[in-house]
């Protein structure tokens, strides 16, 4: 039964993919065309360039990547480029980087986003992953803090016990000690 309800899963999501389109369609070397007809510029090899960016960037150690985050800075505060631009925000990104700014980087990202084209859908993809990294460092805050609290909350009570033991015991003694005289 459970196979049975598996496949049938794979058949839907299978059939629900047939009918999805691409809203963009090219041929290598073309231009894109949008569902409305406009023209897209391709920005493949740009992508292309900002993903073996990425590859580069992953291998290299803490000190590379600042060294590397505050050039690519320099240079974007000079040229402000959107491949600069793009460039300090995969650095800045990076979870190795101890620059590592995801707000600075979410708001690197919000004038791509505005536009259209595979540059944006390349910015979309980075801004997803930032704002969930983000999310997710908030909340391992929260329950960081949560469990500093629990400790402290479970310090007092060891120490309560505590003292209730040594009473008990002292009250034990006591009355060992009357009925010996």
């Amino acid at each position: 039964m459970k196979r049975a309800l598996i496949h049938l899963s794979w058949l839907m999501l299978l059939a629900g993919c047939h009918a999805v389109q691409m809203p963009f369609q090219a041929r290598p070397g073309e231009t894109l065309q949008s569902a409305a007809g406009e023209e897209i510029p391709d920005d493949s090899e740009t992508v292309a360039m900002l993903l073996a960016y990425f590859d580069t960037a992953r291998k290299m150690s803490p000190p590379e990547l600042a060294r590397a985050s505050e050039r690519t800075r320099q240079a974007y505060t000079r040229e402000n480029s959107t491949l600069l631009r793009l460039q300090l925000a995969l650095l800045l990104s990076m979870p190795q980087n101890p620059q590592r700014d995801d707000a600075r980087v979410l708001a690197l990202l919000e004038p791509q986003l505005k536009d259209s084209g595979s540059l944006h859908n390349f910015a979309m993809l980075l801004h997803a992953h930032v704002a969930e990294h983000k999310r997710l460092n908030e909340s391992a805050e929260a329950l960081d803090a949560k469990t500093r609290e629990e400790q402290k909350r479970a310090d007092i009570l060891q120490q309560k016990l505590d003292a209730l033991i040594t009473l008990e015991r002292s009250l034990i003694q006591r009355d060992t000690t009357k009925s010996n005289k």
